[in-house]
C-alpha cells in the first residue's frame, strides 16, 4: 500500500510540473504573438538613402532627368515620421508638412493602415527589430510604390 501511495505522490508531482511546463510554453507563445506589436509601437522616421537604394532603374533615371519632380520627393519623403500608438491610432507626416491620421492591425506579417474614409495601406513586414522596420509596399491597381521597400528608423 505505500508503494501505491508513494507512486501516486510522483506521479501527482510530475502531472503539476507538466501543466506548469505547457502553461508556461503556451504563455510564451502568446508574448512573442505581442512581442511583433511592441517592437512596431513608437515613432519611425523613413530613411531616405535606403529607401531610395531599391528603387527601379528606370524611376531612377526618370527622377534624374527631372530636378524638379526629384526635389518634390526628396522634400516629401525626407523626414517623414510613422507613429503607431499602442491603442492602434497611426498618424504620418512628412517634410511638406502634411498630416495623415488613422488606425492600425498587425495581422501576421502584414501591416494595414486605415485612414479614416477607409482607404487603406497594406504593407508586408519583412525586417522589424527594436530599432528597425522593413515595410513592403504592394501596388495599387497599376501604380506601384516608387520605393518598394521602406527602411524606417525607431526614433529613441
Amino acid at each position: 500500500m505505500k508503494f501505491y501511495s508513494l507512486t501516486t505522490t510522483v506521479l501527482s508531482y510530475k502531472w503539476v510540473i507538466l501543466i506548469a511546463l505547457l502553461f508556461s510554453i503556451l504563455n510564451g507563445q502568446a508574448q512573442d504573438g505581442n512581442a511583433t506589436d511592441n517592437n512596431l509601437i513608437g515613432s519611425w522616421t523613413l530613411n531616405l538613402s535606403s529607401s531610395m537604394a531599391g528603387m527601379a532603374l528606370e524611376d531612377k533615371e526618370s527622377l534624374d532627368a527631372s530636378p524638379e519632380v526629384k526635389n518634390k520627393i526628396f522634400q516629401r519623403f525626407s523626414n517623414r515620421t510613422l507613429v503607431f500608438d499602442a491603442n492602434g491610432n497611426f498618424s504620418q507626416s512628412d517634410g511638406l508638412g502634411n498630416q495623415m491620421s488613422g488606425t492600425w492591425n498587425l495581422q501576421g506579417q502584414t501591416l494595414v493602415v486605415t485612414s479614416p474614409t477607409g482607404n487603406q495601406w497594406v504593407q508586408q513586414i519583412i525586417q522589424l527589430s527594436r530599432d528597425q522596420l522593413v515595410l513592403q509596399q504592394q501596388s495599387k491597381g497599376i501604380a506601384t510604390p516608387i520605393f518598394p521597400q521602406l527602411y524606417l528608423t525607431k526614433n529613441q
